[in-house]
């Protein structure tokens, strides 16, 4: 069984490395057949084909491929694993300068297989960090 510890420092790497590629099949791979995604200001997305089609939209209309993540708390409890930590990643101005965007974020893992995959994401804006 992969270890809780590792499975998060995985997820962060293949989400960096598929967020950088605009892949967005490789981002869904990362989550269970029945997760869910609770993006800030939106419903709920439920499936991993829903999850697969939210990253095919947001890969066309936005570009953030150099995502920097914090992580506060880990655990698990059997096959229930869950994260919680902040991400950052800069976004470009109409007058081409830049900032950075913060964001905290929860992560609910469910062990499918042996491999922890995202069951639940849920994140919120925490507004410009610089």
């Amino acid at each position: 069984m992969e270890d809780i510890r590792a499975a998060s420092a995985r997820v962060y790497r293949d989400f960096s490395a598929a967020s950088r590629r605009r892949d967005a099949q490789a981002l869904a791979q990362l989550y269970s057949a029945d997760a869910r995604l609770m993006p800030p200001n939106g419903d709920v997305i439920e499936g991993n084909a829903a999850v697969l089609a939210f990253y095919c939209q947001l890969m066309a209309t936005t570009k953030h491929t150099d995502l920097k993540y914090e992580l506060l708390d880990i655990g698990a409890f059997g096959d229930t694993g869950f994260e919680a930590g902040r991400f950052t990643f800069p976004v470009k101005k109409p007058d081409g300068s830049t900032f950075l965007q913060g964001c905290k974020h929860l992560l609910v893992y469910k062990l499918v297989a042996g491999v922890w995959k995202v069951h639940i994401d849920m994140w919120s804006d925490s507004g410009q960090v610089q």
